[in-house]
């Protein structure tokens, strides 16, 4: 991880940049869901996805961590050693007081992401021509009546 950069994907195979928020996102979403997820775990993955939004390198910085998160240096490094024990994230490390990390993303993910990026475009599309197409006419059809059944009506439920 000799890189200049401070937080990356160890894998984006099929990915493009304009994907990779969507990417941050969805990783962050499947890990927050992960039962051995702690409160520092999350504050910390949630301080990642900011970075991947507008990375700056002042936010890898162990102090800026520790203010943003609330959390101390060993519970900030004990996040990250069981992030890395359960897979969400390849290899990292604290040099200088600078964090470095490479995110794992699975082939799931990978897969959602692009499902995600190509339903978010149709969506686009789709609503680009809406603009262009009439309104439909509104119909009494889809209106709701009564239905006669014989019976004495209910009345309605007072709260």
């Amino acid at each position: 991880m000799s890189e200049n950069r401070h937080l990356r994907f160890a894998d984006i195979d099929g990915l493009t940049l304009a994907d990779l928020p969507v990417a941050a996102e969805i990783w962050l979403a499947d890990l927050c869901t992960q039962p051995w997820a702690s409160r520092e775990i999350v504050k910390l993955a949630n301080h990642f996805k900011r970075y991947l939004d507008k990375p700056q390198a002042r936010m890898m910085a162990l102090a800026q961590i520790e203010t943003d998160c609330h959390c101390d240096k060993q519970n900030i490094v004990e996040a990250l050693r069981q992030m890395y024990a359960y897979g969400t994230i390849t290899g990292y490390a604290v040099e200088n007081n600078i964090i470095r990390v490479s995110i794992n993303l699975t082939l799931l993910q990978r897969l959602r992401v692009l499902e995600t990026c190509k339903r978010w475009a149709e969506l686009r599309a789709f609503s680009g021509r809406e603009r262009s197409m009439p309104a439909a006419p509104r119909s009494d059809f889809w209106l709701n009546e009564p239905v006669e059944t014989g019976l004495d009506p209910e009345p309605a439920p007072t709260n």
